[in-house]
């Protein structure tokens, strides 16, 4: 395994001029084999406080599942209440 390690980096970076011990998963080789050898232009960044401002906005509340099973009552859906409270603000 070792020797067929050390061929597979001898060929990244020949071929591609990337360094196999600087990714974690095949999915980040070929992004960063994309990103240095083939994307033409600069995909630019957010700076530290805009981008924590966004992050902010990904995280809600809680979600949990529960099976319906109830008899003689009424039923409210309170997933849907979330997109709807949105409109009223």
């Amino acid at each position: 395994m070792y020797e067929a390690l050390i061929i597979a980096q001898k060929i990244y970076i020949t071929d591609y001029n990337v360094d196999i011990t600087t990714v974690h998963s095949t999915s980040t080789l070929s992004l960063k084999i994309y990103r240095s050898n083939f994307q033409d232009v600069n995909i630019p960044t957010l700076n530290g406080k805009t981008d924590h401002f966004i992050i902010k906005g990904y995280f809600g509340g809680g979600t949990d599942y529960y099976k319906q099973y109830i008899t003689n009552a009424k039923y409210y859906d309170i997933n849907s209440l979330y997109p709807a409270v949105g409109c009223y603000e």
